[in-house]
């Protein structure tokens, strides 16, 4: 489907996931701002999916409209892939929330959601496969 023809339900409050199986993820490294998870057990580590997750407080700033910069929350996801000669590559998805520091709790929740929608909803499909824009 057409970018410019797609539709989200703008202010869907709950995104139910079905099948699949629950995996826990396993710490790999953190400090204060930073956590790497893994996804699963593969013994290979060049094989194993992980979760790279950061945050950037707000801070001071006489530039800021509102006198602070924005809070970032950032999530970059890896998933390696051996291709039919043997390779392995690496596919990602990097996801990144900037937001005002004045935002309430459900306010930064239905941002989330509504972007999640433009990931998620079939009507981006053919944007997210085919890296089609029309």
């Amino acid at each position: 489907m057409s970018i410019n023809l797609a539709s989200i339900p703008l202010g869907a409050t709950a995104f139910t996931p079905t099948g699949g199986s629950a995996t826990t993820l396993k710490t790999r490294s953190q400090n204060a701002n930073s956590m790497v998870a893994f996804l699963d057990e593969d013994s290979a580590l060049l094989l194993q999916k992980t979760a790279n997750f950061s945050v950037t407080p707000s801070k001071v700033s006489s530039t800021a409209p509102n006198g602070y910069t924005q809070a970032r929350s950032a999530l970059t996801y890896k998933s390696p892939y051996t291709l039919d000669n043997g390779s392995v590559t690496v596919n990602t998805v990097r996801i990144e929330l900037a937001a005002d520091s004045e935002l309430t709790p459900a306010e930064r929740k239905t941002l989330r959601y509504n972007a999640a929608l433009l990931l998620l909803d079939s009507d981006f499909d053919e944007f997210w496969d085919e890296q089609a824009i029309s």
